[in-house]
């Protein structure tokens, strides 16, 4: 989503997402060594799982996200994705609000 919206606000889309990588990485690494100190070794950590989870909640959007923007060039005039991009907004919280769900399920 931070992609998006930088695409949508005409930043640079290719930091914006160099920035997101490095975070998930450092986040990746730290997180299986972070949970162990920070809860003392009460809570058990599984890496598959986490990478399974990523793979469903960051992987799969981002690719589905590039796949449509690139059917919206390909099929629609400048002028009507103009006209549609106020409403994409919306639609892409309902998507965020969805994948929240599905990763706190």
């Amino acid at each position: 989503m931070i992609s998006a919206w930088t695409a949508f606000l005409e930043g640079d889309v290719l930091l914006s997402f160099i920035i997101q990588s490095f975070s998930a990485l450092v986040g990746l690494l730290i997180m299986p060594f972070g949970s162990r100190i920070l809860f003392q070794g009460i809570s058990s950590f599984s890496l598959v799982l986490l990478l399974r989870n990523l793979f469903f909640l960051v992987v799969i959007p981002f690719v589905l996200g590039a796949v449509v923007r690139k059917v919206f060039r390909q099929y629609l005039t400048d002028d009507l994705i103009k006209r549609v991009k106020p409403t994409l907004s919306s639609l892409s919280g309902i998507i965020e609000l969805f994948i929240i769900m599905i990763s706190v399920g």
